[in-house]
């Protein structure tokens, strides 16, 4: 009976096992570095660093997965946890340095490539940038700091390429917009919005009536 009893638990516990990796399975598909849940989109509090590698290799799931975290902690056994700081993670300093800071210099398919990744299209990182002012905005000053070749790009309504591509452009002017108008818009921090102000291209961007929103090609 003894033994009966123990094989029961025994089984038990496999199945209470094989429940809790299906279903952990289901909320992190990119190899429980992801959780998906109704809450809203977070990363595992383990794999942070992991993470923020794949960003910079330009793993595109990764950086799509960025563009819609949630502020909330992580709910994992019991316990709630910070989801991942795009600052403090070094993503932000990867997205403005290593990335956007080449917009006007390289194409998109060689930076690409030269990192080994799957982006398709450079627009996500602007997204991210977007996320940041969202989730966490301190990040403003760094942003509007670095943030010179991205308006340089955006603003220019003659030629309207980034990484040296027209279509890159289309993709990418309104959520450029949408990030200028989010870091002004209701904004405490005065020198963020002075030093975004300093950037060449951005008075053009500001009076043009439409903020660039013209997107027809050219």
């Amino acid at each position: 009976m003894v033994s009966s009893n123990k094989k029961k638990r025994g089984q038990q516990r496999k199945a209470a096992k094989q429940q809790t990796t299906a279903s952990t399975s289901a909320v992190s598909p990119e190899n429980q570095l992801v959780w998906r849940t109704p809450n809203g989109t977070y990363i595992h509090p383990n794999h942070h660093t992991l993470t923020a590698i794949r960003f910079r290799l330009g793993n595109g799931s990764v950086t799509d997965v960025l563009t819609k975290l949630t502020s909330e902690d992580v709910p994992t056994q019991g316990i709630s946890w910070p989801n991942i700081s795009l600052d403090q993670s070094g993503i932000l300093s990867s997205t403005l340095h290593g990335f956007l800071k080449k917009c006007e210099d390289e194409t998109f398919e060689a930076l690409i490539s030269n990192v080994g990744g799957d982006l398709k299209s450079p627009s996500l990182w602007i997204k991210v940038l977007l996320k940041a002012v969202e989730l966490e905005p301190s990040s403003k000053v760094k942003i509007a700091g670095q943030i010179g070749p991205l308006v340089r790009c955006m603003c220019n309504d003659t030629n309207r390429l980034f990484f040296k591509s027209n279509k890159h452009w289309q993709e990418g002017i309104l959520p450029f917009v949408q990030l200028i108008s989010d870091m002004i818009s209701n904004s405490t921090d005065k020198k963020a919005v002075n030093t975004l102000v300093k950037h060449e291209g951005y008075f053009q961007l500001s009076f043009s009536g439409d903020f660039g929103m013209n997107t027809d090609p050219i």
